[in-house]
């Protein structure tokens, strides 16, 4: 299935990690991203209310210091979020 970006991806992507991000960064955490229960502890937690925030989403994608909220279903993405500096790097939280 085709991955789509939402316009209000597009403008909190641009707003949160600034013009070199394009529509093809948030494709690639969409395909390569890893899912909120690839993580535990804090991280985990702060996922999980992101989730609850966004009560139209149907999931989200996490790759290097950006999350990525979508509809599974349609592969849509529906916004952005910088994972906050204290838990980067993510990788302490698998």
């Amino acid at each position: 299935m085709k991955k789509k970006v939402s316009h209000h991806a597009k403008i909190r992507m641009n707003e949160r990690f600034g013009d070199d991000y394009r529509n093809k960064k948030i494709k690639h955490v969409l395909m390569y991203g890893y899912t909120i229960n690839d993580f535990k502890d804090e991280l985990h937690i702060y996922l999980q209310w992101i989730l609850d925030r966004n009560s139209n989403s149907r999931s989200l994608k996490v790759y290097d210091d950006m999350l990525v909220v979508y509809n599974k279903r349609t592969q849509k993405a529906i916004t952005t979020w910088k994972i906050p500096d204290k838990f980067l790097p993510i990788e302490r939280f698998r």
